[in-house]
């Protein structure tokens, strides 16, 4: 189990847009989730999967 900002889902403002965005913006806004996640400490696929909530294979792509 992961500890710290990385293991939790981001309630950003990026996040919350994610689901309302029209679908052309949908990879640029999981673009920059991933981003973030990253920054705050997301060092593998799987932590960047958990704390997006976007799938393992969509991460592995948009990384």
């Amino acid at each position: 189990m992961t500890t710290g900002p990385a293991s939790q889902p981001l309630s950003s403002p990026e996040a919350r847009a994610l689901a309302a965005d029209p679908q052309g913006a949908q990879t640029l806004m999981r673009g920059l989730v991933l981003v973030r996640a990253v920054a705050v400490g997301a060092r593998t696929l799987q932590r960047a999967s958990d704390a997006t909530g976007i799938t393992r294979s969509t991460c592995h792509r948009l990384l």
